[in-house]
């Protein structure tokens, strides 16, 4: 098999149609196909493409002299207005394949599900687009523009985050000694990784949830303190509002400067935390907003 001929093969495939036109990234700010927003995917909803699909969801991009590399789509994850997909990568070098290994990017768009951008997770700070030639630009904002039709079944797949038993209102503290964690399943949520302690796996307390706003509570025992919890709210796939809800603090050896914090969350989103001191109370009126901002009252 010639490389001419795997991008020939590719090429037929009907999503895409890889051309030589210029202004790639201004194309793909004018999408002109009419994208109904309930047949969009659900939030947080996957889908696995089945190998018997006929509609593959693959491109092809060149890289370099006798070199080419095709990507098939096997997962893809939508939270909010971002699409996570992994692709099986194919490179072949002289008409052989020479390496197969996964790549995951990340396919953000506006509310018109125009694309914004695309990130190779691992370099989110890096605009891929940027990175690559006029016609792999094509390849990637034509795959991006077909992603948004959703031309595949969609097939029921776990969140990033774990279902909670906890039902509202909430104002149960928690032992820390014995609290039981879950564990994150993805780790593209911005802004949640500097929550972490620096810790790998990060480790959360769901709580109910507030339309398409997770609320999570994280521990915060990496420094001098081994009880203190944070609540945090995401919402497309970022971190929008951070809170410390609960724990304890004081001064070294000073009994006197003990401060207990707890919190309680009721059915409208209501958060109240109070702090106690040896001689005071204080009371701190919050709600978690549609957006999943914490405002205080």
């Amino acid at each position: 098999m010639q490389i001419n001929r795997i991008f020939n093969l590719v090429l037929i495939i009907p999503l895409f149609m890889v051309g030589c036109k210029k202004n790639i990234i201004s194309e793909s700010q004018d999408i002109n196909d009419k994208i109904e927003k309930e047949k969009i995917y659900h939030n947080s909803d996957t889908t696995n493409i089945p190998e018997n699909n006929n509609l593959k969801l693959s491109l092809v991009l060149s890289c370099g002299s006798g070199c080419a590399m095709t990507y098939n789509a096997t997962k893809i994850t939508q939270t909010g207005l971002n699409i996570k997909v992994i692709f099986t990568v194919d490179m072949y070098i002289d008409e052989v394949i020479s390496d197969t290994y996964d790549e995951a990017y990340i396919f953000s768009y506006d509310d018109s599900y125009r694309l914004k951008k695309i990130v190779k997770v691992g370099d989110e700070e890096e605009s891929f687009l940027e990175t690559q030639s006029v016609d792999n630009q094509k390849s990637f904002t034509d795959f991006a523009k077909e992603l948004v039709k959703k031309n595949i079944s969609i097939i029921p797949y776990e969140n990033c985050f774990e279902e909670t038993s906890i039902k509202l209102p909430y104002s149960t503290s928690i032992n820390y000694k014995s609290a039981k964690y879950n564990y994150l399943k993805c780790n593209d949520i911005k802004g949640l990784q500097k929550l972490a302690c620096e810790k790998e796996n990060i480790r959360y307390i769901p709580l109910p949830t507030k339309n398409d706003i997770n609320i999570i509570l994280i521990p915060q025992d990496c420094g001098d303190f081994s009880y203190r919890f944070y609540l945090v709210t995401i919402k497309n796939n970022s971190v929008v509002g951070n809170l410390y809800v609960e724990g304890e603090w004081q001064e070294p050896e000073d009994d006197s400067s003990k401060e207990v914090t707890t919190f309680s969350l009721d059915n409208k989103y209501n958060l109240q935390v109070k702090t106690k001191t040896n001689t005071s109370l204080i009371i701190k009126n919050y709600i978690i907003s549609s957006n999943g901002e914490i405002v205080k009252k």
